[in-house]
C-alpha cells in the first residue's frame, strides 16, 4: 500500500513570450482540506479550477497556492495599432478638410495620438490561461511525487521501528517468568518486614 506525506513542496516555474510565471505549492498535516489562494487580481478567476484539481489530489491537509506573474513589456514593439478606428477618424478629418477654405494637410502623427488608436499589444488571455493551468499542473504532479517520497521514507521509518518493537517484545516474553519472580521475591521480602500473614 502506497504510503502518502501530507509535507510537501512544489515549485515550477517557466518562460513565455509574453512574460514570466511561477508556480508554488506547500502542504502541511491538517485533519481537513483548507486551501488558500495568493493569485493576482487578474487571474482571481483561476480559482475555481485550481480548487477542483486539488481536492482530486488531496482529501485533507493545509495547502497554500501562489502565482507569480511577471508580463514582458517590450517598449515601442508592443504597441497595437487599432486600424478601424484610425480610419474612421482619417474619414471623419477627410470629410472636415473638405469644408475648409484653407485646410492644413492631415497630419498621421495625430491620428496616432487619437485615444485607442494606438496601444500596447496585450497577449492573448486564453493562450496565457492555458500556459499557466498546464504550469499548475506541472506543480501539482511535483506536488504528489513528493508526498510519495516523503511518504515512502515515513514507510520505511515506521517499518524499521516495528521490527525494533518485535525484537524487544521476544525478548521480554522470554524474561518474563524471571522478572515476574524477581517482583514476587521483592514483595515478599518487603511483606515479610511487616509482619503479616500471607495467604498464598
Amino acid at each position: 500500500m502506497s504510503v502518502r506525506s501530507m509535507t510537501a513542496f512544489a515549485h515550477q516555474r517557466a518562460e513565455y513570450p509574453w512574460g514570466t510565471a511561477a508556480w508554488e505549492i506547500r502542504s502541511v498535516n491538517q485533519r481537513y482540506l483548507d486551501l488558500t489562494f495568493k493569485l493576482p487580481e487578474l487571474w482571481r478567476h483561476l480559482e475555481p479550477g485550481l480548487r477542483d484539481a486539488l481536492r482530486k489530489n488531496l482529501s485533507r491537509g493545509k495547502v497554500e497556492v501562489s502565482l507569480r506573474l511577471q508580463m514582458r513589456s517590450e517598449g515601442s514593439e508592443s504597441l497595437k495599432i487599432n486600424h478601424a478606428l484610425a480610419g474612421e477618424v482619417m474619414a471623419a478629418a477627410q470629410a472636415i478638410h473638405g469644408k475648409l477654405d484653407h485646410p492644413a494637410s492631415i497630419d498621421p502623427l495625430a491620428i496616432l495620438q487619437w485615444p485607442g488608436v494606438v496601444g500596447e499589444s496585450q497577449p492573448d488571455a486564453d493562450e496565457v490561461q492555458q500556459a499557466l493551468m498546464t504550469l499548475f499542473a506541472q506543480a501539482l504532479a511535483e506536488q504528489s511525487a513528493g508526498r510519495e517520497r516523503e511518504g515512502a521514507e515515513l514507510k520505511l521509518m515506521i517499518e524499521q521501528r516495528l521490527e525494533q518493537i518485535v525484537v524487544i517484545t521476544a525478548r521480554l516474553r522470554q524474561a518474563m517468568p524471571q522478572l515476574v519472580q524477581a517482583q514476587r521475591d521483592k514483595l515478599l521480602q518487603r511483606l515479610e518486614g511487616l509482619d503479616v500473614k500471607l495467604n498464598e
